[in-house]
């Protein structure tokens, strides 16, 4: 079982997470409840990922998914199950990347060759074929800006005493 305060904690970041993506404009609690965002200790194993395509296809909607890696436990891994066209696709290892004057993240694969992914402000997934850096060293500010912001958003929300609801639950992959 899950302590409480454990409990708390996850669902600070499952809030963060939506605050950073949809930015300031308030639809974070919509925007948890239409796309599932699954914390996990590792990454997805293929059953999982068949379930994720499922749940993609049945609700039009992507699903993120986040895990720690042993090697750098404090940046956490981000994946992406979405549609595009006719078919799903599975993203791994996107990393948060914000620029300097907008409130409102976007996922980068981490090999800078399959462009961006932003949610707008229908809360509707886009991709941006182009990726806004072109390297992990051009990436680096606005990144580290991103998760700096993902920690502090969280930050507050515990700190404001985040309680479990319906919405925030922590789902375990």
């Amino acid at each position: 079982m899950i302590k409480q305060e454990q409990q708390n904690r996850v669902n600070s970041y499952f809030e963060a997470y939506a605050r950073l993506l949809v930015g300031s404009g308030g639809r974070h609690e919509e925007f948890l409840k239409n796309v599932p965002i699954i914390v996990s200790g590792a990454p997805p194993q293929a059953i999982q990922l068949l379930q994720f395509s499922d749940t993609v296809r049945a609700s039009g909607n992507p699903v993120l998914w986040v895990h720690h890696s042993r090697e750098m436990p404090q940046l956490p891994q981000i994946g992406l199950v979405a549609h595009g066209g006719d078919q799903v696709y599975f993203i791994e290892s996107c990393m948060l990347w914000m620029p300097p004057k907008e409130d409102r993240a976007s996922l980068i694969p981490d090999s800078f060759e399959m462009g961006a992914f932003r949610f707008d402000d229908q809360l509707q997934l886009q991709h941006t074929p182009k990726a806004p850096a072109r390297s992990f060293k051009a990436a680096e500010a606005a990144m580290a800006r991103a998760y700096r912001k993902l920690h502090s958003i969280a930050l507050e929300i515990e700190q404001q005493g985040a309680e479990a609801s319906g919405v925030h639950q922590a789902m375990a992959a």
